[in-house]
């Protein structure tokens, strides 16, 4: 089973010097996400456009990661 809020690269252990997890397994999959859409966006920078909307390229990223994980879930 695949949790949003899992840490997605865990520590094999923890102590009081290591209280911070990083991302989490959503934010991680949203940032691929995001990566890969801002990349291939006509709105991107990159294809010399410089007007985008930042916000509904996160939103999609967001969605995109929400429903991978749902997916694995059903497979699992």
């Amino acid at each position: 089973m695949t949790h949003s809020g899992d840490t997605a690269f865990p520590l094999a252990y923890k102590n009081e010097h290591n209280t911070n997890d990083g991302l989490t397994k959503r934010e991680y999959f949203a940032v691929l996400a995001m990566q890969g859409l801002w990349a291939n966006s006509p709105q991107s920078p990159l294809h010399g456009q410089p007007e985008y909307d930042t916000v509904q390229i996160a939103r999609m990223a967001v969605q995109a990661a929400d429903d991978l994980i749902a997916e694995l879930n059903k497979t699992a």
